[in-house]
């Protein structure tokens, strides 16, 4: 009859509203995961471009810092060179006249006019070339930092390669800079060097 058509069709038109409004849910949800995937993207991309940034910056420090290390060794090798070839050729009677520290901190001895690597000359000369750069670098670090008299020296076993004039002449040179540092502590087992001491502590 005319009523049973009726329900049959509100039935029908309920069924597709309803399969309606789960498709319409469905497409929501979609929405709702294809805008967090935005939203995820675009924090993604802030933060690269932060990144991108933050890198950019680092590459200008690098090549700040790079070339301000390239003035300051330009500056201080030389300084280091000039104190350290003045004492190694009065250490050494005048044999090596120069030593030369490079704007890298490579350290070359030159012999009869010719530069060569250190590595090329004897111990006892490698030892001696290490201790008056030792000093000479850190005099040079002294005067950079503007300081005067400054703290002290540490030298274990200096005498040890050493023959005894040469003994001497470091002993002499450390006599010509001992009023520019507090201390300078020497440690020696050899006796008669000890004995050429103001103060001498025994362990």
């Amino acid at each position: 009859d005319e009523f049973t058509l009726l329900q049959k069709q509100k039935d029908e038109l309920t069924t597709i509203i309803n399969d309606f409004k789960v498709q319409i849910a469905s497409i929501d949800g979609e929405i709702k995961t294809l805008q967090a995937a935005l939203d995820t993207n675009k924090t993604h991309q802030a933060k690269l471009v932060t990144k991108q940034q933050d890198l950019s910056d680092y590459e200008k420090i690098k090549i700040s810092l790079s070339e301000f290390k390239t003035k300051l060794n330009s500056k201080v090798a030389p300084r280091i060179s000039q104190i350290a070839s003045t004492m190694y050729s009065q250490i050494t009677k005048g044999k090596y006249q120069h030593i030369e520290v490079d704007n890298d901190f490579d350290f070359y001895i030159y012999d009869e006019g010719q530069k060569f690597p250190i590595d090329r000359f004897s111990g006892g000369e490698v030892d001696l070339a290490n201790l008056v750069l030792r000093i000479a670098i850190s005099k040079t670090l002294g005067e950079l930092s503007g300081a005067g008299n400054i703290g002290f020296l540490a030298f274990d076993e200096v005498f040890g390669s050493q023959d005894e004039s040469r003994r001497m002449e470091i002993l002499e040179a450390f006599h010509t800079i001992k009023e520019q540092y507090r201390q300078i502590f020497l440690i020696s087992h050899e006796m008669e060097i000890k004995e050429m001491f103001e103060r001498v502590v025994e362990i």
